[in-house]
């Protein structure tokens, strides 16, 4: 019986040393799998990185450099329109409808030119400046606003 009791016990220590050895193996691969992906990933992060430099501002401006202005335009007055409701101020409608048909207007009746977009927008954002300074300054005061 001792015998039988010994024979038992080896058995059981050669499947724990199997199962190491196992989940060794597993543990080993795991972790392999994990670098492979990390390599991937990171690969996969740079090859982005790189599409994205390669693509900034080529998009609208591939062709012609002169949209480069109009597109800023018709991007910064699509932006302004959910401030209508978001600060209850239509005032942003009319900003944002103005500087998107100026962007989509100005390459029509002033085709190669390249600065005058950014001049146009310098001076849309300006007097939108005023406006608002001068509506927050009339608008009236209660004793919980600041």
């Amino acid at each position: 019986m001792l015998k039988l009791e010994q024979a038992r016990i080896a058995e059981t220590e050669a499947e724990a040393k199997a199962g190491a050895a196992a989940g060794t193996n597993a543990v080993a691969k795991a972790r392999k799998e994990l670098e492979t992906a990390k390599k991937k990933a990171t690969e996969a992060t740079a090859t982005l990185a790189e599409a994205e430099k390669t693509l900034e501002g080529k998009a609208a401006t591939a062709y012609k450099p002169e949209w480069f202005y109009a597109g800023c335009l018709i991007v910064v007055g699509a932006h302004y329109l959910p401030f209508i409701t978001l600060y209850g101020q239509p005032i942003f409608g009319a900003a944002g409808v103005l500087m998107a048909a100026a962007g989509i207007l100005l390459p029509r009746f002033r085709p190669g030119e390249f600065a005058t977009g950014g001049w146009l927008g310098a001076a849309m954002l300006a007097v939108l400046g005023i406006v608002l300074g001068a509506a927050h300054v009339a608008r009236p005061r209660t004793a919980h606003s600041p």
